[in-house]
């Protein structure tokens, strides 16, 4: 249960609204205040801007440190002009005092083109970047090349964007 509200908090803390001006925005405090909760559950936030923008995915390795693809490019006018320039991250919170809060921000990997996916796996991660998936070592240095068409062709929002198996243990193109 504990983790099911850190996933959703985490979303929506990158999801909260902003209108044309910054200063309309609504800080985290409003913006839990906002929301109308049932009895005996909790929100709170742990982590909101500056230390994570543009939130896609998240994924959770086995230090509870917190992993956040930022996909920083898309859709930056109604015509996507701008949305290949690699400017997108992924990023590594800690809760170092283990006080629920993500206070550790660093940046694993940076200059990608719109990623989808992050997956911390055997002593390194995958990173879903279309059409490439890429599997990093741990210090984020040096990438392999897993599949180089795991997401090519179509649009943004058609391709493949999870490195998590179904409940059947296939993925979503059916693969084991």
């Amino acid at each position: 249960m504990r983790l099911q509200m850190y996933i959703l908090t985490i979303f929506i803390s990158g999801l909260i609204s902003c209108r044309d001006k910054a200063d309309s925005c609504l800080t985290p405090e409003e913006s839990i205040a906002d929301f109308e909760l049932e009895e005996g559950f909790r929100i709170s936030c742990v982590v909101h801007e500056p230390d994570v923008r543009d939130p896609v995915a998240i994924a959770f390795d086995d230090d509870t440190n917190l992993w956040v693809v930022e996909m920083n490019t898309y859709m930056p006018d109604v015509n996507g002009i701008g949305e290949q320039v690699p400017l997108s991250s992924i990023k590594i919170l800690s809760d170092k005092d283990k006080d629920g809060n993500y206070e550790s921000v660093r940046v694993f990997a940076d200059s990608l083109t719109l990623p989808r996916a992050v997956c911390p796996v055997y002593y390194g991660v995958l990173v879903a970047e279309p059409p490439v998936l890429w599997f990093y070592d741990p210090t984020g240095k040096t990438r392999i090349v897993v599949d180089s068409f795991y997401a090519d062709g179509g649009n943004v929002e058609h391709q493949a964007n999870g490195l998590l198996l179904g409940l059947d243990n296939w993925d979503i193109l059916g693969q084991v």
